[in-house]
């Protein structure tokens, strides 16, 4: 069969018109149909998943490991916990990761300095009228902290802000521990009706 070439040419539009579609483009038509064709199927495919975990009992029970519901906060703080680890066990390669984070960030560091000295305008008041105070001696900074009694570098804390010289000298720990209780507080109040 001979083609003419206004034939040849018309099939080679249709052919690439399918054919032109990128590999992203097949990919994401073939989720979406796999998508819709799971939602049609649920139900068969509930009972093939359980006739098959049936027929293959040994086999499921080496899969299925019992693991305890652990709630998020918890895992929050292990890998909290496992980063502090990493990070004082690899000092260099941390120093190295957050220089060139800032290296390339700078636009962003400089955006987040200018927002929180917009949110936080009365507390770093507080901060410097605090320093001025200790440097010029109008207060003298104590040698323990007021909650433990424990001796060490003191640190010092604003129950408010807008009462810049009203301070509370405590420890690295309790002052920690100060700002979460304090912080808790907030997150539930605001829960409250």
């Amino acid at each position: 069969m001979i083609l003419s070439d206004d034939s040849v040419k018309s099939r080679r539009v249709v052919v690439g018109s399918r054919g032109n579609m990128d590999e992203q483009e097949q990919k994401q038509r073939q989720r979406e149909y796999q998508k819709r064709w799971r939602e049609k199927n649920k139900e068969h495919i509930n009972n093939y998943q359980k006739k098959w975990a049936a027929e293959n009992a040994e086999r499921v029970k080496g899969y299925v490991k019992k693991r305890k519901k652990v709630p998020a906060a918890y895992r929050r703080e292990e890998k909290r916990n496992w980063m502090r680890q990493w990070r004082e066990k690899n000092p260099e390669t941390n120093r190295e990761n957050n220089a060139k984070w800032r290296a390339e960030n700078k636009d962003k560091i400089s955006l987040m300095k200018r927002e929180y000295k917009q949110k936080n305008r009365e507390r770093i008041l507080a901060r410097k009228k605090t320093y001025r105070a200790i440097k010029s001696g109008e207060i003298k900074r104590p040698n323990a902290c007021s909650m433990c009694g424990k001796p060490g570098k003191i640190e010092a804390h604003h129950e408010d802000y807008s009462k810049q010289l009203n301070i509370t000298w405590l420890c690295a720990l309790c002052h920690g521990k100060t700002r979460r209780v304090e912080f808790i507080a907030s997150q539930y109040q605001l829960v409250q009706p």
